[in-house]
């Protein structure tokens, strides 16, 4: 495979965030003050703007009559490329107004009064009913009081609500059939001990608002659970039910688990397998589109590994970790890997390191580094981001570690 580079970008101002549109044919970018941009991605042509404040065709939706602070707003456009999400805050209290734009049409498409968030399925919108946004959160990063529904964007329609879900639980995840979601307190910061039941998830049945299943720590089994605090969890594709959950190792000292992947049949609630020699502080962990494999990723606040360790969705079996982002330049802490990104046919995974700008693209199906290149860093680290999307057709990367640049590489066999 031949990696070339096919546009480069430098707006004239900040970029927030990038994405390609659902026919990859076209690239948005969203930049400070929210205006959103379109660009050809053969030319680098921009093609039209939108202005989330002030929508170009008329709404039935009414906003509110405020004073809105620009500085803070923050947008995102979603992976499967059809949606743009904005969120709108007020001058004096910082009240957010969410609106959902068509990337398509360029309409509304549903407000909510408070925050937002695309979920794990595409094209379903999470409601929530916190109001609040810190100046200099990310919209990823924000966790919300409660929940309030989910949205289907493409049919525009209330899917169910959320409010049943106990108000300690911070974080969910949908199921790829959208039936169940599970959900857990989240890793909070602050905590000095471990909280009641953060250890746990439960499952719920959506139609039902009833609990099916909850994962918990006992002594007395094989895989006894986790002793540390939930960190991230997943729902697999596939007929069988299952889940996967990391915990938050030896978060608080006092705890230790021995392993903190885990896969779970949660009809039963019992876990199936660990993945194996997975024993990192804390993982953020992903599924190939096919369901095939398991990529695990370091968070930002631990010891960050270089690579991505790679596993067999079906037993835990570790695959293959991808090849190191350590340079000789950089000391080892400061070579982890920042962002990843799979491609639509499970084909390539990508690789970041923002701090040296190397990109690594590899073969999923036997492990071969396909491609390793650089792109430009700023010298400035506020500037720095990470930013790894591959096109929805899997013909292209996009690639931004700097908010001033944005890179565009066409992948050939």
């Amino acid at each position: 495979m031949h990696v070339q580079q096919k546009l480069q970008l430098r707006p004239e101002t900040p970029v927030q965030d990038a994405g390609f549109s659902a026919d990859s044919q076209s690239l948005w970018t969203v930049h400070d003050e929210l205006h959103v941009r379109r660009w050809d991605t053969e030319t680098g042509a921009e093609q039209c703007r939108l202005d989330p404040w002030n929508s170009p065709i008329p709404s039935r939706f009414v906003s509110p009559a405020w004073d809105w602070d620009r500085r803070r707003a923050r947008a995102c456009v979603s992976a499967c490329g059809r949606y743009l999400l904005a969120l709108l805050p007020e001058t004096e209290h910082g009240t957010v107004f969410s609106r959902v734009f068509s990337l398509e049409s360029l309409e509304i498409i549903t407000v909510n009064y408070g925050l937002c968030w695309f979920s794990s399925q595409p094209g379903v919108l999470t409601k929530g009913h916190g109001k609040q946004l810190a100046a200099t959160a990310k919209i990823a990063d924000v966790e919300p009081s409660s929940f309030s529904h989910l949205h289907d964007l493409a049919a525009d329609q209330y899917l169910h609500e959320l409010a049943f879900l106990p108000q300690s639980h911070r974080r969910f995840c949908l199921s790829p059939d959208r039936r169940h979601v599970a959900s857990w307190q989240g890793w909070q910061e602050h905590n000095t001990i471990l909280p009641p039941r953060a250890n746990e998830v439960s499952v719920w049945d959506i139609a039902d608002q009833s609990r099916t299943s909850r994962f918990e720590f006992e002594q007395n089994r094989p895989l006894a659970g986790h002793q540390d605090a939930i960190f991230d969890a997943l729902f697999l594709v596939g007929e069988d039910p299952r889940l996967v959950t990391t915990s938050r190792k030896e978060s608080w000292g006092s705890a230790s688990d021995e392993h903190n992947a885990l896969v779970w049949d949660f009809a039963s609630a019992e876990p199936l397998f660990a993945l194996e020699g997975l024993c990192r502080s804390a993982v953020h962990v992903k599924s190939t589109p096919c369901g095939k494999m398991l990529l695990t990723l370091s968070a930002h606040d631990t010891i960050r590994e270089a690579f991505v360790r790679v596993f067999d969705a079906a037993s835990g079996r570790a695959l293959f970790q991808t090849a190191s982002h350590r340079t000789q330049q950089l000391p080892p802490y400061a070579c982890g890997v920042d962002a990843m990104a799979v491609s639509a046919d499970s084909r390539y995974l990508a690789t970041l390191c923002s701090n040296t700008g190397r990109v690594h693209v590899t073969a999923l199906d036997d492990a071969t580094l396909l491609a390793s290149y650089d792109v430009a860093v700023s010298d400035n680290e506020t500037d720095r981001q990470a930013l790894l999307r591959f096109s929805p057709d899997s013909s292209q990367l996009l690639v931004a570690v700097s908010h001033a640049c944005i890179e565009v590489r066409r992948l050939a066999d």
